[in-house]
């Protein structure tokens, strides 16, 4: 039934026009919708424009009742195919044969193009001859140690004599090795001591730039340009439009405090006189009190970013863009957290290592420490060669063996050198040869070839400028790539489904599932964020292409026959969540998933329960001057109006 009495007074002239033009002639019929083709246009405009539309917030009651809870997260990407390949040479060259064209069906492991193998084929021949050289030569080499063996036997009369100028000679040895150890050692210690500064210096950054962040997050919080205050009252007023969760100001308060107090009793401790402790334990200590220090930040920093989320903007005193300035300064703030938090551990790691045996030092103390045990080592060898020397009988069987066995080995040593330059020159012609793979381009799997850059006589070596490619695809399935930040690729799971439209296909969409989860962070601005890949079908008869726009919206939880109430209904105070029965009681209830509108109730309301929410209605209204129109249109029925008879 229409109640509205404007649209009764609409009606009641339609009904006016139909009663005059019952009673008319052919002829009065034609001249009759003439005059509705010239006026149907004005009664169109005035019959649904010049309309208002009032919006009304009023308090009514609701009932709490069982329902389904989806809760999801949506980004945008673009399109590619699962199976969508750019094939380029590694090899540059020209291009001697191209086995395909644009629209070809391939098979996986098919030869699609080839290069030139004229260069190749000649390097392969001047490494197989070098090879052959190179065995010549290892065949000298052991026809020749015969000769050379027997030349170190001659020699060995020579250094029969010169035995006493060699053990002179090992003795100044000996002295040179040990001035040079004790060198060694005091650089070791040298070394140890700008460790150890280093390290006082790192507590000393870190603490300051901690106490710069703070001062950075009270800025943030409290949206006030005034210093941190360093004494007396360290209340934190965080401002009331950065927040809507108690829970989650609390948190912050008390990671604030903890943040304060640790960099307070940092300062208290340590001072500036941190930077030239040399004391291994204290050093050990500040470096602790540093890492704690900026995990509390880091928390801080976390729980910061969880409360912004609540924020409140639109006002004149607070917009978008000054929401966005402050999650910016805060992302930044955690990064800087996160390198102070990794500085002071790899400042312990290193301590440790200085002051321990079995740590891993810095790269400059085990250089030094090396030293140091070469020289130790270089000593000992000087201490044997003298040992032995002062000890030799020139004339010993024992002594004439040990030179025929040290030009033994030393010829030995030739041969295998030589055997090993005979394996290298092998290992890389098999590389080369390897290399003849390059020159082909083989289909990675089943396909259709969809792009060809190049053709037969193409110098590939003097495309410089762009790349030239041969582009393979499997249809059968797409991947959706989009972008998600880190709160919400926490909720998302491989397997997961979503809904997929298309820019290029409105009004269709499609179903997809989380097919892979990029861990590798993308950083911008700030901002950090991961790919997220979702696999879909390809549509049959639709004409989907890679690079295309699509919106993606997961569905990360679902809650069935649940009890649900509107989030218009819930009031959030400092430690609870809050309802209104009928009867004007105030009762706590503890809450679930929500999907922006509604949002699951875990207890403190049963089903049927009334409660006070907030209902937002709106309305349209006609202008006086359709009013006005329409009455005088009414006018044209009757005995006093309407066309010539």
């Amino acid at each position: 039934m229409i109640t509205s009495p404007l649209l009764l007074e609409r009606f009641a002239v339609l009904k006016r026009w139909k009663t005059f033009f019952s009673g008319t002639s052919l002829r009065s019929y034609l001249w009759g919708i003439g005059v509705c083709l010239v006026f149907g246009g004005g009664i169109y405009y005035f019959f649904f424009t010049e309309s208002s539309t009032t919006t009304t917030t009023v308090q009514s009651m609701t009932t709490v009742e069982r329902g389904s809870i989806v809760s999801s997260v949506k980004a945008t990407g673009s399109v590619t195919f699962v199976n969508e390949q750019q094939m380029r040479f590694n090899q540059r060259g020209t291009v001697a044969k191209v086995n395909i064209q644009e629209g070809d069906i391939v098979k996986k492991g098919q030869i699609i193009a080839e290069l030139d193998k004229t260069s190749i084929l000649s390097d392969i021949r001047q490494a197989e001859l070098a090879i052959a050289a190179s065995s010549l030569q290892l065949e000298q080499l052991r026809n020749d140690n015969e000769k050379t063996v027997l030349d170190a036997k001659n020699d060995l009369a020579t250094s029969q004599q010169k035995l006493p100028s060699d053990i002179d000679a090992a003795a100044r040895s000996v002295s040179e090795k040990q001035t040079a150890l004790e060198a060694s050692k005091l650089d070791l210690e040298k070394q140890r001591t700008t460790e150890l500064q280093n390290l006082g210096n790192t507590v000393q950054s870190v603490l300051t730039s901690s106490e710069k962040l703070l001062d950075s997050f009270y800025g943030v919080l409290t949206r006030d340009t005034s210093a941190r205050p360093s004494q007396g009252n360290y209340d934190l007023e965080i401002d009331p439009l950065l927040f809507n969760d108690y829970a989650i100001k609390q948190s912050v308060e008390t990671a604030y405090l903890n943040a304060v107090n640790a960099a307070m009793t940092m300062r208290e401790q340590f001072g500036d006189t941190i930077a030239i402790q040399r004391n291994s334990a204290i050093l050990m200590q500040a470096l602790s009190d540093a890492q704690e220090l900026a995990s509390n930040i880091y928390t801080l920093s976390e729980n910061t970013y969880d409360l912004l989320r609540g924020a409140t903007t639109g006002t004149t005193d607070f917009m978008v863009s000054d929401l966005t300035t402050l999650r910016t300064t805060v992302s930044s703030n955690r990064s800087t957290a996160a390198d102070l938090i990794n500085e002071a551990e790899t400042a312990q790691a290193n301590l440790a290592a200085a002051s321990e045996d079995g740590g891993i030092p810095s790269v400059t103390l085990k250089t030094k420490q090396d030293a140091v045990i070469t020289a130790e080592n270089a000593l000992k060898t000087a201490e044997e060669n003298l040992k032995v020397l002062q000890t030799q009988n020139p004339g010993t069987l024992a002594s004439k063996q040990q030179a025929f066995d040290n030009t033994t080995t030393g010829t030995d040593i030739q041969i295998r050198l030589k055997l090993n330059d005979i394996g290298q020159k092998s290992a890389a012609l098999s590389k080369t040869r390897k290399t003849l793979e390059d020159y082909q381009l083989k289909a990675p799997f089943d396909g259709i070839i969809r792009r060809v850059d190049f053709q037969v006589g193409d110098n590939l070596l003097a495309d410089t400028t762009e790349s030239k490619y041969i582009v393979i695809e499997n249809p059968a399935f797409l991947i959706i790539t989009v972008p998600l930040d880190q709160v919400d690729v926490v909720r998302v799971r491989k397997g997961m489904s979503g809904s997929i439209a298309l820019d290029a296909l409105p009004g269709k969409t499609f179903v997809g599932t989380v097919d892979e989860i990029n861990p590798t962070a993308i950083e911008q601005s700030g901002v950090v964020s991961y790919d997220v890949e979702v696999k879909l079908p390809t549509p049959e008869g639709l004409t989907i292409l890679s690079g295309m726009t699509a919106t993606v919206q997961i569905v990360t939880d679902r809650r069935e026959n649940v009890l649900i109430v509107p989030n218009l209904a819930l009031k959030h105070e400092e430690n609870a969540t809050t309802v209104q029965k009928a009867s004007g009681e105030t009762v706590e209830v503890l809450t679930g998933v929500t999907d922006g509108r509604f949002t699951e109730i875990l207890s403190g309301l049963s089903e049927g329960d009334s409660i006070l929410s907030v209902n937002v209605a709106t309305g349209q209204s006609s202008s006086a001057t359709t009013q006005q129109i329409m009455r005088g249109l009414g006018g044209l029925g009757g005995d006093t109006g309407g066309p010539p008879r």
